[in-house]
């Protein structure tokens, strides 16, 4: 099963490599990870590509020609993941890190799961998050939510 993590960059270097080094520390480093470059400030975007360039080299950086949003840039990362045989997508907020089990544990549930899966998010301090729904064809979309685990 080949696993591909999909992030998207827009200058916010720190936070992309803040995620990349938590994917660096996996013990089990067998997947593939792509981050879409959604034109960033050449200052930003030089940072993040020396720091997979020297660091986490099995990272493909791609550069998008024009900012396309977060579905844009994603829809592009997920395009190279299946370009590079991904059996599964896993699109990843560039402001977020992993723990150092999380390539263990997501394997463990993708091996018995088909379609899309979605995974508990850690509220910092707020709760874990289980599930979220959409509220469509409002003036503004908001993510509505409910925690399994308070602090």
């Amino acid at each position: 099963m080949k696993v591909t993590l999909v992030t998207l960059n827009y200058n916010g270097a720190g936070s992309t490599i803040k995620l990349l080094k938590s994917l660096k520390n996996q013990p089990d480093q067998d997947f593939g990870c792509v981050v879409v470059d959604n034109v960033s400030e050449q200052v930003d975007y030089y940072k993040l590509k020396n720091f997979i360039e020297t660091e986490f080299t099995t990272t493909t950086l791609f550069k998008n020609s024009a900012n396309t949003g977060f579905s844009g840039g994603c829809n592009v990362g997920i395009r190279k993941a299946l370009e590079q045989g991904a059996d599964w997508v896993v699109i990843l907020n560039n402001d977020t890190w992993v723990e150092q089990d999380f390539i263990t544990c997501l394997k463990t549930i993708l091996r018995t799961s088909e379609g899309v899966v979605g995974l508990p998010i850690d509220e910092n301090g707020h709760g874990i998050v289980q599930g979220g729904r959409l509220q469509w064809l409002q003036s503004t979309l908001s993510h509505n939510h409910s925690f399994i685990n308070k602090y």
